[in-house]
């Protein structure tokens, strides 16, 4: 809401720039609504027929991060790896034998990775970081599931013949094939598995309670459920949100393809859209995602051609719509040397060529329409009838030889949308401030006069009253190119209702007299020029005193900015590091006040530390330790024994645990006044010696401080020791000490503090005499497929 109680509606994001043209798209990547991309494709036209026959003998394959191709033997029965493409030598990929009875680690043998009995493999794909999924059908249906880093395999039984899956970011694998129902119908399915062997083999006790299942999370499939393929399933893929299914329909000699799309979601019950795939695309037999909502389709190249290089189609979804477009740009591939997708470790999509893998590549080339006209389908509702729509604004990028012109109706009821006449709008004008809004900063740094914030005052194109009123305001956009760029929108903002000047500060019979009328084409009135005019001028002042009415953004460490916190830090008397993130330099401004009413206590110790390792306190990172917790004494109590050197819990952090308060017998006088001094001191007066006893026991923990640090806050010690410098009284001693335990239960109730949580940290890289087997580096396999085929990038050192 501006200072004159106006508000605005905002169009940003592609729900709200849905349209119906072929012309326009919503690029995710630049957050920009423009033309779309239309080059001339060129796709291999075969026959549904050769297709099918070609996808039929294409084997699938995979790719580690090494170059490894992985593949299903010639027989079926083998999953093999050869070191790269150019290689002819294939060897069996070998893991764990998942022995269930194996004893010790000799009996845990690496085996090839083989299909049941008598069961063929007819399907693999690789995901999940390091899983690699093969379905094998026959007298077995089953799913084999091998770690390339782990090196384990695993097996389930399926209730249904498998014909292909894939393996999603989660690591859960998703199938889809037949099964013959009860009644001896064939039916389509598709289902969902998961699951990983323990770390470690588990042997029940003979005796004793034990879990029912050794390994409740075992691979096993989850649900079936049924679906629809029609007369065939040729493909399935996932992206980060969707899993898209590849069926085809014959109808008297004809194909038609369509998309089964579903949501990845644990629920068996989600449902199944379907999309038909544009009449226009020639058969594909493979899919892949190459982005959010674009999926690339693999068309098999005709036999017997002699041209080498074509397009593959992509096309754009609309899960909202359940339509499927192709997209204007183009993805050539070099060669083709099979109908089969090449499934990477990466995520990347490749096709298989005469070059080896190659990954699948827009054209950098744009071509662009040199021009469109849309629709926005979406509406902006005002809420209150017959409104005074006041002044929209543009962030927009028009580059030289282009043009955006904007056409805008308003109505009522829904039912009339379609009698309201479409009024086109003046140009836009650019302004040189980034936004109209106080102190944003906008999409796009003001670029005079192709790129910055565009301005349109709404109305009538003619008539004797040209205001532009209604409920609701529908917007039509057209651009205009010159085939190499397009004009591009970021955001729309529409302000209303309109602060008339004219309205509030002139007389009566100064103000409007009529109202609006379609298909009114006198000249504008006295009262509407000057209302027009006056809102030339209100257009420029207004965002000036919104600033004016926002100034005291300027002095809040949070909204002011950059260069102005360091004045701020003056004028509060902060000394603010310049060197700090902007977020910390902010956050320090913020609570300066509460800092200096707190500077020498616990309490602003930990909030500066907190600021200051950004929130490091909070996460149990940073850990402040004031030492009188710590006082214990080193008296023996009959009959216990407290000491926790070796106990697993605090780790040798205490030297005796008989600060217990109990029934005692003290055998050591001196240590009994250390016993005594701890409960009550103030009963040791007896001699001189005593209080020195006891003065000395307190002084070993008075007025001295530690501050642990955990995990990643261990980089910010230099940080830590300056607030320590800045924030402490002059008397108290204090010590930085870093933890190599992230997890101390013991520590808990001792000192009243949580340990520090967090996941298992990264092992580091190995150095010869400074890094621990076992504790800060481990050897493990790389992910690939054959492990000792593989080499170390060439970017990377191997270790010193």
């Amino acid at each position: 809401m501006d200072s004159n109680r106006s508000s605005f509606l905002v169009l940003k994001t592609a729900g709200d720039f849905t349209s119906r043209s072929l012309k326009f798209v919503w690029d995710g990547r630049q957050q920009a609504f423009r033309l779309e991309q239309q080059q001339a494709h060129f796709f291999p036209r075969p026959t549904p027929e050769q297709a099918l026959s070609a996808w039929t003998n294409a084997p699938a394959r995979v790719m580690d991060k090494h170059g490894q191709i992985g593949a299903i033997g010639a027989d079926g029965k083998r999953f093999q790896v050869k070191a790269d493409w150019q290689s002819s030598q294939w060897r069996d990929v070998r893991a764990s034998s998942d022995n269930p009875d194996a004893q010790t680690i000799d009996q845990l043998s690496l085996a090839p990775v083989l299909a049941p009995d008598f069961s063929r493999f007819v399907d693999l794909h690789v995901g999940g970081g390091s899983l690699v999924a093969l379905a094998a059908s026959g007298a077995e249906n089953a799913l084999v599931a091998m770690d390339l880093q782990r090196r384990w395999q695993q097996r389930c039984a399926l209730d249904f013949v498998p014909e292909r899956l894939c393996v999603d970011s989660r690591r859960r694998v998703w199938l889809a094939g037949r099964y013959t129902d009860a009644d001896g119908n064939p039916q389509a399915a598709i289902a969902m598995a998961q699951g990983e062997p323990l770390p470690q083999p588990y042997h029940p006790p003979a005796l004793g309670f034990y879990p029912l299942s050794a390994n409740p999370q075992a691979l096993q499939q989850q649900w079936r459920r049924d679906a629809e393929f029609y007369d065939g399933l040729l493909a399935m893929c996932v992206d980060a949100d969707y899993l898209y299914l590849l069926v085809y329909r014959q109808t008297a000699g004809a194909y038609r393809q369509h998309l089964l799309i579903r949501a990845l979601s644990d629920d068996a019950d989600q449902p199944l859209l379907e999309v038909a795939l544009p009449e226009e695309l020639p058969f594909a037999v493979d899919c892949s995602a190459v982005a959010p909502r674009r999926l690339a389709l693999l068309v098999p190249k005709p036999p017997q051609t002699g041209q080498g290089q074509w397009d593959c189609p992509v096309v754009i979804l609309d899960s909202r719509q359940g339509t499927a477009r192709l997209d204007g740009e183009r993805y050539r591939m070099l060669s083709l040397e099979s109908p089969r997708f090449m499934v990477g470790l990466d995520g990347k999509t490749r096709y298989q060529s005469a070059q080896g893998p190659m990954p699948l590549l827009p054209l950098p080339q744009a071509r662009f329409p040199r021009n469109g006209v849309c629709i926005l389908d979406k509406p902006l509702d005002a809420g209150t009838p017959d409104l005074l729509w006041h002044r929209l604004y543009l962030e927009a990028c028009i580059p030289a030889g282009c043009g955006l012109r904007l056409y805008a109706r308003a109505y009522d009821e829904t039912d009339g949308k379609s009698a309201a006449e479409w009024q086109l709008q003046p140009e836009p004008l650019w302004l040189p401030q980034a936004s109209e809004l106080p102190f944003y900063a906008g999409w796009k740094t003001p670029q005079q006069p192709y790129q910055g914030l565009y301005q349109i005052l709404l109305q009538r194109r003619s008539g004797a009253c040209r205001e532009l009123r209604g409920r609701f305001l529908q917007l039509k956009l057209q651009m205009d190119g010159d085939g190499r760029h397009t004009p591009a929108i970021h955001a729309i903002r529409v302000h209303m209702p309109r602060f008339s000047w004219q309205q509030h500060y002139l007389p009566r019979h100064f103000q409007q007299q009529e109202r609006p009328l379609e298909g009114d084409l006198r000249p504008a009135n006295g009262a509407d020029f000057r209302e027009r005019l006056l809102a030339a001028f209100e257009g420029q002042l207004t965002p000036i005193e919104d600033r004016i009415g926002a100034g005291e953004m300027l002095i809040d460490p949070q909204s002011a900015p950059a260069e102005q916190l360091q004045t701020l830090a003056g004028m509060l008397g902060v000394e603010l590091p310049e060197h700090w993130p902007m977020r910390r330099q902010r956050d320090w401004l913020s609570f300066s006040g509460q800092l200096q009413r707190q500077r020498g206590t616990m309490a602003g110790l930990c909030l500066a530390l907190d600021i200051a390792t950004d929130g490091g306190v909070s996460r149990g990172q940073v850990i402040p330790v004031e030492h009188f917790r710590l006082r214990r004494t080193l008296a023996t109590i009959l009959g216990l024994d407290l000491s926790d050197d070796r106990h697993p819990l605090t780790l040798g952090t205490g030297q005796s645990g008989n600060s217990i308060v109990g029934d005692s017998l003290i055998l050591s006088a001196d240590n009994a006044r250390e016993f005594l001094a701890l409960l009550a001191p103030d009963l040791i007066r007896d001699s001189a010696d005593d209080r020195r006893v006891v003065a000395e026991f307190f002084d070993r923990y008075s007025h001295r401080l530690s501050v642990i640090l955990h995990g990643p806050a261990a980089e910010q010690r230099n940080g830590v020791e300056q607030i320590l410098r800045r924030q402490l009284p002059a008397h108290l001693q204090w010590a930085v000490r870093t933890s190599d335990y992230a997890f101390v239960p013991g520590l808990s109730p001792l000192l009243q503090i949580d340990s520090y949580l967090q996941r298992t940290p990264a092992w580091k890289k190995l150095i010869l005499d400074r890094i621990r087997l076992g504790r800060d580096g481990l050897l493990q396999n790389p992910i690939a497929l054959a492990p000792e085929l593989a080499t170390a990038p060439e970017t990377e050192n191997s270790g010193d």
